[in-house]
């Protein structure tokens, strides 16, 4: 006899943010680094394609986000969407560069340019732009070890289910 217990649905509050909510103060609004995430590994190509994303209006994943309540020092942890938010986080401190054309607002020269390089509607522009966030909700009298087993089994629903694109499957888009 089976003496599991069934399964239990993962309770998540949908919202938008804007995304300078995750720029101004990021070490006081999201841990980036849970035990469970991988290091930053995409390239400069996916950071660059992701901003032009948001600049376009491309809805993106939502970022799934664990409430840590007042037991923490920053108020959410990130379960999926680190690579998405430490892009758009390093877009605003300069870490890299973007085509000038792409702004309404921004440097027209031709080349490429960095968030200093932007004109303050620009600016704006990009950090009220909104990204959905699942907020994963948990049952009062839940301990930090259980917060974080259920994160760390939800991350691995989210990323170990799918398969990756073939550069064949890629080719088909382009």
């Amino acid at each position: 006899m089976d003496t599991r217990s069934p399964l239990t649905k993962v309770e998540t509050l949908r919202m938008a943010r804007p995304i300078v909510e995750f720029t101004r103060a990021p070490d006081e609004a999201v841990d980036l680094e849970a035990p469970y995430q991988r290091p930053s590994v995409w390239t400069l190509g996916q950071k660059v394609a992701l901003i032009e994303s948001v600049l376009r209006g491309i809805p993106i994943t939502a970022i799934i986000v664990s409430d840590l309540g007042s037991d923490s020092d920053v108020h959410w942890r990130v379960v999926d969407g680190k690579q998405r938010l430490k892009t758009l986080i390093g877009f605003t401190r300069n870490e890299f560069a973007v085509p000038a054309w792409w702004f309404d607002h921004g440097a027209q020269d031709g080349g490429e340019v960095r968030w200093e390089d932007l004109s303050r509607a620009a600016k704006s522009d990009f950090l009220m732009t909104t990204v959905a966030i699942e907020e994963m909700q948990h049952p009062s009298g839940t301990t930090g070890a259980e917060r974080l087993d259920a994160e760390r089994g939800l991350y691995l629903l989210v990323n170990a289910a799918g398969t990756a694109h073939t550069d064949a499957d890629l080719n088909r888009a382009r």
